[in-house]
């Protein structure tokens, strides 16, 4: 089945304002650092309708007068790109490393990401400074506590940018964050790649629940969920041909095929 193609029904700003807020302390049930991810890749035009649509089922993170946030991520990895090619060779009980740093409020995170073999995904971090070599330093206790065996051999491979939207629906404890305006920078080819045209929604879940106000949306919409990690994806598009992703081609067709719709 093709996607639903439908007329635009406003601007995402006009929507996101009609929306009901919630701050960072109001979550309790939907914090989540311990969950299951369903992830959707949508064209952008697309963005209001869905936001206009999920309206009546969740609200939006509101700070200091701001609903869409900019963000800002480093990722570690070895020269050999381990972390890299263990998601590329499919291995679960992988992690990710980065420093994220939310723009906004002058805030930073090192951050720890581990998909375990039951397609859960932890997430633990520590404060740290806005330098993402720095904060790399201050992290090698947090390492060590982690066990992660390559703490010595990492470096910064990637750094990226986007603006998220924050949503969730605390009475049956799931967020949906929405990330659009991405770009990618290789710290080693110093290539670049930006997906104006692409929103990734993230729906996260204590387990899956296709009931989900938003899972029944992307259904009704014939929208799939898929595999995307904007670590592997920007690498993939902005590093030398010899590197080995072929498990990511079928992500690029993809990406590919979305940035080319439009809304009639």
């Amino acid at each position: 089945m093709q996607p639903v193609i439908a007329q635009p029904v406003s601007d995402v700003d006009s929507v996101l304002s009609t929306f009901a807020s919630h701050g960072l302390s109001d979550l309790n049930n939907s914090s989540l650092m311990n969950r299951v991810d369903s992830k959707f890749v949508v064209n952008r035009e697309h963005l209001a309708l869905i936001l206009e649509r999920c309206r009546d089922h969740y609200s939006v993170l509101e700070i200091d007068d701001l609903r869409t946030f900019k963000y800002h991520s480093c990722y570690y990895d070895t020269d050999q790109l381990d972390f890299f090619q263990r998601h590329q060779r499919g291995k679960l009980n992988r992690i990710k490393l980065r420093h994220r740093r939310y723009v906004d409020t002058d805030s930073s995170f090192f951050e720890l990401k581990f998909k375990n073999n039951k397609g859960r995904t932890l997430k633990s971090r520590i404060s740290t400074c806005n330098d993402p070599l720095e904060a790399l330093t201050q992290a090698q206790s947090f390492l060590s506590d982690k066990r992660v065996s390559e703490a010595s051999d990492l470096r910064v491979v990637q750094s990226g940018e986007y603006k998220r939207i924050s949503l969730a629906n605390e009475e049956i404890g799931e967020r949906l964050t929405i990330d659009c305006d991405l770009s990618f920078l290789n710290m080693k080819t110093w290539q670049s790649k930006s997906l104006n045209n692409i929103v990734i929604f993230e729906l996260k879940q204590h387990r899956h629940n296709r009931r989900s106000p938003f899972y029944q949306l992307m259904r009704e919409m014939s929208i799939r969920p898929q595999s995307f990690s904007k670590y592997c994806m920007g690498m993939t598009l902005t590093s030398e041909e010899d590197l080995r992703a072929n498990r990511f081609k079928k992500n690029l067709l993809t990406l590919n095929k979305i940035e080319q719709q439009r809304v009639y």
